[in-house]
This record gives structure tokens, sequence and C-alpha cells, in this order.
């Protein structure tokens, strides 16, 4: 579907529609489930920009 926008705010109201629509359909076991993949996957990044920062350090 390609909608066209005539300015920001309509194209927040269009992505924050779209956002309600989604996370209505979805059940709060799904919420959780994916709040916990996200937070492992956080935790993830996070130790990979430490190591990078540790690494920036040792070379400094």
């Amino acid at each position: 579907m390609i909608v066209y926008l005539a300015n920001k705010t309509q194209l927040r109201e269009e992505i924050l529609s779209n956002r309600i629509e989604a996370i209505a359909h979805r059940s709060p076991q799904e919420i959780m489930d994916e709040i916990a993949a996200l937070d492992v996957e956080s935790a993830e990044v996070l130790g990979k920009i430490k190591q990078l920062l540790n690494t920036e350090k040792t070379h400094a």
C-alpha cells in the first residue's frame, strides 16, 4: 500500500496508527516474549560495545 502524506504530522500519525494496530493483534504473552528477546539482544550489543571500548583503551 502506498500512502502519500502531506507533512511530518500526518506521517507521525500514520506511523502511530499502524503501530497501535499491530500491537493490538498480539497477545500479552507475545509482547512479553518479544521484550525478553529484545533484552537479550540489547545485552549482546552492549557487551560488544564494551569490548570495543576496552580494545580502544588498550591501544590508546
